[in-house]
């Protein structure tokens, strides 16, 4: 039974020394795990505890109430005693071994294509199931900032060509030169993309597998291919607007691209210039092609009926009798995948995409204590991504505001980590038809970028206007802001020492 890391602590009020005298010396050793119940409260943080027959007065910054049960193991005996709660409990201990998932919550999600072209092809899933999972890949689509594949290959050749330093060693250089051409080859054969764009990937991808060594720079730069109407080497001020065109449609692609124009000597390709221009060009192409894709439109109606098809409600539907909305939840055609799949990688990738949904819905009841409402945001092109509104701070709002005879205020606080954009926290404030954004990047210069985009943001509001919008810096990691809200919360589950 291991502890969980930084559990709240309990400090005896009464020094060790005189624990130790007399009878009220309580049996404790350390290491020793003890059963205890709050019997009363005197302060805020100052608590009553009665174990193995004895009242112990304890001061604990954890949220304990009276009448609680708990398992506390003794940690130090002096100077003072220490006590530590032990949350071992089967929702904490499952929250433990599967709170990995949500760092990479992307990836478990960008399956869904190939579960759902499977299941078209399995006799033994539902009609719902399988229609359910085609449904799912459609709105995860159509959210996406162009196709997801032709996104992460672009993702990929870009984030292999920024791993190069003008100092790589040659063979590093060739090993990265034959990477970006496979992903290329990939582009080359991707339905998604046009025949000239098709085109143009195949042989620059044949030019870069042809890649010895520094030597066949030459060779390389030879067999470039010139794009239809443009010149081989296009400007780079023409590149920075085509990229600068890219980021009003899809800002964590084009964040990606934006560093590589920099001045030659810093270029890492060992064609040249005319090499890593022409690459930037096809990736930027074919990033605006596939974004520039017929879509449906999409709005905030359409992300709320895909985020309630994900089942985190299926054991209440079920609970209350309504099977056929059951059904025709994610959830539900996972659990017949998972039973159904006669391959393994299949069964792997649904059983993977379970643990995934029943991770939010821990995480849901864990942070219910604290009155806070989790929503996990299961697409494919963030590495990760949650709402946290505090329902309660939501109910106090509301009372003050309908006292005061105004709206009905909400926040909504959006923890995201992107290719590119790196962490991002949006802060959504919406009071009647006025909305206001605060935007959180990791730094200043991923900050000023999606300044820039200011009127885009105004224009893909599909309710209210937008009455603010602040950049900010001081983003942190999705996963780690979740455990902030564990450590500082009620929930038991993780807490600094008080």
């Amino acid at each position: 039974m291991d502890i969980l890391p930084l559990i709240p602590e309990i400090k005896p009020l009464v020094p060790s020394g005189h624990l130790e005298s007399g009878t009220q010396r309580p049996p404790f050793t350390a290491g020793q795990i003890l059963t205890a119940t709050v019997t009363s409260q005197e302060a805020p943080t100052l608590f009553t505890l009665q174990t193995g027959g004895q009242q112990l007065a304890v001061e604990s910054s954890g949220h304990l109430r009276v009448g609680q049960q708990l398992t506390i193991e003794v940690t130090a005996l002096s100077p003072q005693l220490r006590l530590q709660i032990r949350a071992d409990t089967p929702v904490n201990q499952r929250i433990n071994t599967s709170l990995h998932l949500l760092a990479h919550q992307g990836q478990v999600f960008s399956q869904i294509a190939s579960l759902a072209q499977s299941a078209r092809h399995s006799a033994q899933l539902s009609t719902a199931a399988q229609q359910t999972l085609q449904q799912m890949q459609t709105s995860l689509e159509a959210f996406s900032p162009g196709s997801p594949q032709i996104t992460s290959m672009i993702a990929g050749i870009a984030g292999r060509l920024q791993s190069l330093t003008p100092g790589a060693s040659p063979a590093q250089t060739v090993d990265t030169m034959h990477a970006v051409g496979r992903l290329l080859q990939q582009i080359a054969g991707s339905a998604a993309v046009s025949s000239p764009i098709q085109e143009e990937a195949a042989v620059l991808a044949k030019a870069l597998l042809t890649l010895r060594g520094p030597a066949d720079a030459a060779t390389a730069q030879a067999m470039l291919p010139v794009p239809s109407g443009e010149p081989a080497a296009a400007p780079l001020g023409n590149l920075a607007d085509l990229v600068r065109q890219l980021g009003a449609i899809n800002p964590s692609l084009a964040a990606l691209l934006l560093p590589m124009l920099t001045p030659s000597g810093q270029q890492p390709l060992p064609a040249g210039d005319q090499l890593m221009e022409q690459l930037l060009s096809l990736l930027t192409r074919t990033g605006l092609e596939s974004a520039a894709g017929e879509k449906a439109p999409v709005d905030g109606r359409s992300l709320q009926q895909t985020l309630h098809t994900v089942g985190m409600n299926l054991e209440r539907l079920l609970a209350e009798g309504k099977g056929p909305e059951a059904a025709n939840t994610l959830k539900f055609a996972l659990f017949e995948m998972a039973n159904a799949a006669t391959q393994p990688a299949q069964m792997q990738q649904a059983e993977e995409m379970l643990q995934s949904i029943q991770l939010a819905q821990l995480l849901n009841l864990r942070l219910s204590a604290d009155s806070i409402f989790f929503m996990p945001l299961p697409f494919p092109f963030l590495h990760s991504g949650f709402l946290l509104i505090d329902t309660e701070k939501e109910r106090n709002k509301e009372s003050r505001d309908q006292t005061k005879g105004g709206g009905n205020a909400q926040v909504v606080h959006m923890h995201l980590q992107l290719e590119g954009l790196g962490n991002l926290q949006i802060d959504i404030h919406q009071d009647g038809e006025a909305i206001g954004l605060t935007f959180y990047a990791e730094d200043g210069e991923r900050a000023r970028f999606i300044g820039e985009h200011r009127e885009e943001l105004r224009q893909q509001l599909s309710a209210g206007h937008l009455h603010s919008v602040q950049f900010l810096i001081g983003a942190k990691e999705p996963v780690k802001q979740l455990l902030a809200q564990l450590v500082h919360g009620s929930t038991g589950m993780i807490n600094t020492t008080a």
